[in-house]
């Protein structure tokens, strides 16, 4: 997943990092069920503060299209009403959003993860 954070950019670096993890997704290069990269290391990746990248983090999980699970990391929300009713581009959206409490999912995919990493 490629994201251009413009530092001189009027737009903040938070919402940057939000748009360009909602297109990716949008494009299909993210699926439903992946992985993110950890906030510290997409932090260092991009230069931000951990702070700016956290708060994005925040934001995408507030409107569905991310869930965090401690301990296991950062995954791509399954398709829902969140993400169905919003049009291509427009997350997050700012309704709250209940959460699914599908730890059954997340704890199938950490399994799946660290059967394949050996």
């Amino acid at each position: 997943m490629k994201i251009a954070v413009d530092k001189n950019a009027p737009i903040p670096a938070y919402k940057q990092v939000v748009d360009g993890i909602a297109t990716a997704i949008d494009r299909g290069d993210v699926r439903s069920g992946s992985r993110l990269p950890s906030v510290r290391n997409l932090a260092l990746e991009l230069g931000l503060n951990v702070n700016t990248v956290a708060r994005a983090y925040r934001d995408l999980e507030r409107a569905g299209v991310i869930d965090t699970m401690p301990g296991m990391g950062t995954f791509v929300a399954e398709p829902g009403p969140a993400r169905d009713s919003a049009p291509a581009g427009a997350w997050p959206r700012p309704a709250v959003v209940q959460p699914s409490g599908d730890w059954r999912r997340f704890l199938a995919a950490a399994l799946e993860l660290a059967r394949s990493e050996g």
